[in-house]
């Protein structure tokens, strides 16, 4: 847009920005987002003493879209889950961790041979990751941590609508391995 005097006012800015352009977003529509979120740790201290040292965690984000404006909503996840167990004791420490990914849409898409109302997604994942530190002496420890240990693939994108059958989604699929991170941490 080109800035007006009534424009750079409601933006706090004075009149040296009359030569600019001015490009900003604003809200519109009817569209709605609600969700849910929760967290919960916790510790099991019940469980018999060669078995103490044992945390679990579990968090979930899970959103539901509506309104005549969806389209606008890109990179929308319905539903995120993460969970896993940690294992302490004196000399150590272990945790397994796993994201558990919806399915996200990034995208419309329009073109020859692509069927009316088609998006691009990301598709659901799993990935799991897993730390684990050795501590040799107080301040000094040795560590190794693994990320989608698993191998699933990073990126594998599909693209759909009404009436694409199973078989045809995929567009696009990548994968980048097993990332392994080993070093010492310490304190002096």
């Amino acid at each position: 847009l080109d800035s007006t005097p009534e424009l750079l006012e409601s933006f706090g800015l004075d009149d040296s920005y009359l030569n600019y352009d001015v490009q900003y977003r604003f809200n519109a529509g009817d569209a709605t987002v609600t969700g849910f979120d929760a967290s919960y740790r916790q510790g099991l201290t019940f469980l018999p003493q060669w078995a103490r040292g044992v945390d679990v965690f579990y968090n979930v984000t899970t959103q539901r879209l509506q309104g005549t404006t969806l389209a606008d909503f890109n990179n929308f996840v319905r539903r995120n889950d993460n969970y896993g167990v940690t294992l302490s004791r004196p000399k150590f420490t272990l945790r397994v961790k796993v994201n558990d990914r919806g399915r996200q849409r990034t995208g419309i898409v329009t073109g020859a041979n692509v069927a009316p109302g088609a998006y691009r997604y990301q598709a659901p994942k799993r990935m799991l990751d897993i730390d684990f530190e050795y501590r040799l002496r107080r301040g000094l420890s040795l560590f190794v941590a693994g990320r989608n240990v698993t191998n699933v693939p990073s990126t594998h994108q599909e693209v759909y609508g009404d009436g694409t059958p199973e078989y045809a989604r995929t567009a696009s699929y990548w994968e980048h391995g097993v990332n392994y991170v080993m070093g010492v941490k310490g304190s002096f």
